[in-house]
């Protein structure tokens, strides 16, 4: 019975070296209230700055209309025009048209047949040639406005040519059309540097991060690291891919296997990004307490799907608005699949929010309204900005939509870098023989003192 008994101490004892080996491991169990205040004031004003630059930032596109007027009584009509100027920092183009109707009206349905031809050169050298045939299309124009939707015709995303010259015929015109609206976007290569130095200023802050977040923990065993630390470094492996360190190759020599690169990164990012952030929740009920067998398996399964979905979504989205397809199809199946995974994980993260700041200790709840906190500032600035950009055009010709696709994410990031950084590490706090002539062991430490 003794040894039963000291064999149970003993294992107590490990129990509790490891705890504590493993209690003060991470900046944000060791910072006080107001340290982390300090760091979700930082976090926003970080936030802020970064959406401040992609506001006064250059353009994305420049959009240029040019309106012609339709003669009465005619069949057909045609419209040339002849985009120059242009280069492979422009990066994108794209050309759609609207139809018009005269006032006074009443209709709000027009037919009529249309087709184009657009001959691409550099230099003397076609680079591309497109022809299509008489498209028939039916056009609604609201009670309440006097121009239709957008009507797609041509856009390329790799620009190796330098004049393009187009043909527009529209056959069939009724006399209630007034005029056809040409609309034309193209890239502005201030934008595209821009997002050049702002991918690699978040790259190299990240790396920063990175190195110095693995130097610091190089001396402790992977298996004592805190699971926040275990998923925090793919983090910010995977965000430095999303930035894409290869774009400037995608200026230099543009291809459709470099884009499809992005593409994946990308969906492999946001993916591991959704797992990240319902791991971490999910987690906080366990504090330092081994995971069960299901804590992995269910959010490892659909977070593969989650990156499947939306790599087939892209994918088919890219090969589709390439010039040789003529339109930009409609992948309604991959569109509606990719919505209903994005709502099923909506749903998983909030039960898990829920559950977890109910299950919660009181040594964890700390951490939880940290995260949560964090979470909500990140939602606000995110949302908030495209609700502005989109819905009230504000900003419409900024770099805005650029800057908040990658602002939160990063930022975001190198905050969780921040939380998670190895405040203190055991093996540091250990005095050897070499050191001090009163050095004490972890099993002294621990040892009853009655004893």
């Amino acid at each position: 019975m003794l040894d039963e008994r000291s064999s149970s101490d003993e294992m107590v004892n490990i129990q509790i070296e490891e705890s504590l080996m493993r209690e003060s491991l991470m900046s944000i169990d060791s910072a006080n209230f107001h340290e982390d205040i300090a760091t979700v004031a930082f976090f926003c004003i970080v936030l802020g700055l970064v959406i401040f630059a992609g506001i006064i930032g250059p353009q994305q596109n420049e959009i240029t209309y040019y309106n012609y007027s339709i003669p009465n009584d005619t069949s057909f009509f045609d419209i040339p025009y002849k985009i120059s100027g242009i280069n492979k920092y422009n990066k994108n183009i794209e050309m759609y048209f609207m139809i018009k109707k005269r006032y006074g009206v009443q209709e709000s349905l027009f037919q009529l047949s249309y087709r184009f031809q657009i001959h691409c050169l550099k230099g003397t050298e076609t680079q591309l040639d497109i022809h299509r045939d008489p498209t028939e299309a039916l056009f609604s124009i609201p009670s309440n406005s006097s121009e239709s939707n957008h009507t797609f015709l041509f856009s390329d995303r790799f620009i190796n040519y330098d004049l393009a010259n187009v043909m527009i015929r529209f056959d069939k015109v009724p006399n209630s059309i007034e005029s056809i609206v040409i609309g034309v976007s193209i890239g502005t290569p201030e934008h595209m540097f821009f997002q050049i130095y702002f991918r690699f200023v978040f790259i190299g802050l990240l790396l920063f991060f990175l190195v110095l977040l693995l130097f610091r923990l190089r001396k402790l065993d992977i298996k004592l690291w805190h699971l926040e630390q275990k998923l925090t470094i793919p983090l910010i492996i995977l965000v430095m891919l999303y930035n894409n360190p290869v774009s400037i190759f995608q200026i230099i020599f543009p291809s459709l296997v470099l884009n499809i690169y992005d593409i994946v990164m990308t969906s492999l990012f946001k993916s591991y990004y959704s797992f990240f952030v319902l791991a971490l929740f999910d987690s906080l009920r366990y504090k330092n307490r081994k995971t069960d067998k299901c804590f992995f398996l269910p959010k490892a399964v659909f977070t593969i799907m989650m990156f499947v979905v939306y790599s087939l979504a892209s994918i088919m989205e890219e090969i589709s608005s390439l010039p040789l397809n003529g339109s930009k199809a409609n992948n309604q199946i991959y569109s509606n699949l990719q919505t209903f995974v994005y709502i099923v994980y909506l749903v998983w993260v909030v039960i898990s929010i829920f559950v977890s700041g109910y299950k919660v200790d009181i040594t964890e709840k700390y951490k939880f309204y940290m995260y949560l906190s964090c979470g909500i500032v990140a939602l606000i600035f995110t949302y908030g900005t495209k609700i502005l950009h989109k819905w009230f055009n504000f900003f419409d010709h900024s770099s805005l939509g650029f800057v908040m696709q990658y602002a939160s994410e990063n930022v975001f990031s190198l905050l969780m870098a921040y939380f998670h950084w190895p405040y203190e590490v055991f093996q540091d706090q250990i005095y050897t023989e070499e050191n001090s002539d009163h050095a004490t062991s972890p099993n002294e430490f621990l040892r009853d003192e009655n004893q």
